[in-house]
């Protein structure tokens, strides 16, 4: 199975980094725009004009959800199944790691990034939801008792949804993957 396309600007990683210079904390009211930013921006309209589809949701099926974590941001995935059984995308999610979560161990990242795309798409999930990743420790954070506070805490959120985690080789996850593995540098 072919993953359904994700944005064509992370495809192509459409350097995002000027742009994501102007909106961090204390930027000055008047913001510098520079050549740097304008290019940016230009090839970000581009590439958002050919932005896949997004499906609307039967609130009756069940989901998936696909999450991946780099050293740098999280990213995720939110899909479902139509009547013929075609995979298409309702929603995606990407976010930048602060400086203390990039120092945080791998299954810690991964599980973070589960509980925020969960808080995410929230208000979509009232179905069973299988959660895919490529981190196949993952899939024993709900059977076991986890070692740490942090995802101890998490697995208990998990215990609301009616989840089940499943496995999927890195090189098969590619439509999460791309999302969490954005040149930009955490701030």
């Amino acid at each position: 199975m072919h993953p359904f396309r994700i944005p064509i600007a992370l495809q192509q990683e459409v350097d995002l980094l000027p742009l994501t210079q102007l909106t961090k904390n204390r930027v000055p009211n008047k913001i510098p725009w520079n050549e740097a930013a304008e290019q940016a921006f230009t090839k970000l309209k581009a590439q958002l004009v050919k932005a896949p589809a997004l499906y609307t949701p039967n609130l009756s099926k069940s989901y998936q959800l696909y999450t991946d974590a780099s050293t740098t941001a999280i990213g995720a995935c939110f899909s479902q199944n139509d009547e013929k059984g075609k995979e298409n995308p309702i929603a995606f999610f990407s976010k930048k790691l602060t400086e203390t979560q990039t120092r945080w161990a791998m299954i810690e990242r991964e599980a973070y990034a589960v509980i925020e795309a969960l808080k995410r798409f929230d208000n979509w999930i009232v179905a069973e939801i299988e959660l895919i990743s490529h981190h196949n420790p993952l899939t024993y954070l709900t059977l076991t008792t986890p070692q740490s506070a942090k995802l101890t805490r998490w697995a208990l959120t998990l215990q609301r949804y009616n989840i089940a985690i499943s496995y999927r080789k890195g090189v098969k996850h590619g439509n999460a993957d791309a999302l969490s593995r954005l040149s930009i540098p955490a701030s």
